[in-house]
């Protein structure tokens, strides 16, 4: 892929801490997990990527965002899945 390079997600995590991180065609274990991508982007706000999808030059299967960061749910919230 042009100009993007791959990066795992502990590459992601190490480099841009407690941020949005934007991946094209992104790898998964057979768990699922998130395994890496290639970087394209990275904001504090995860709504700013999008404006970026389409500025990108190149053929991609799917995209990827994910946050880098622990996230903390206040003990006043239930989550229901």
């Amino acid at each position: 892929m042009k100009d993007y390079h791959y990066l795992t997600v502990e590459q992601l995590k190490n480099e841009f801490p407690d941020a949005f991180v934007l991946l094209l065609n992104p790898d998964f274990d057979k768990d699922f997990e998130l395994i890496g991508g290639y970087f394209v982007a990275t904001d504090k706000r995860e709504k700013n990527l999008f404006a970026k999808v389409k500025d990108i030059d190149a053929e991609y299967k799917a995209i990827k965002t994910f946050y880098t960061g622990k996230v903390v749910i206040p003990d006043n919230v239930i989550i229901c899945l």
